[in-house]
């Protein structure tokens, strides 16, 4: 669970290497649960994992400069194959549910 008290006290770098490491969980523990792309005659292996999907920071944190009580800004690119047999729509869902988990 992020805490967010304890991470407002935190300097700027450790701010950074928390919320990094906390959104890389997040997007690990979302593709955890999906089942993999199928293999098609011929092709290249499908990608399994993160691999694919990228999670990226924009604004302050992608600056490396979060502010105390700042928000996180954040852009979801993807091949869509790399999703596997979900929808952007249900990945999404599934990292929402993950954000929720923590929260709780």
């Amino acid at each position: 669970m992020l805490d967010l008290e304890a991470l407002a006290k935190e300097s700027r770098a450790e701010r950074v290497a928390v919320l990094d490491s906390w959104l890389a969980g997040l997007l690990a523990d979302a593709v955890a649960g999906t089942p993999p792309p199928k293999q098609r005659r011929g092709a290249v292996p499908p990608r399994t994992g993160t691999d694919g999907l990228a999670l990226v920071a924009v604004g302050s944190l992608g600056r490396r400069e979060p502010p105390p009580h700042g928000d996180v800004d954040l852009v979801l690119s993807h091949r869509a194959a790399s999703l596997g047999a979900l929808t952007l729509a249900e990945f999404a869902a599934q990292v929402q549910l993950q954000r929720t988990k923590l929260r709780a």
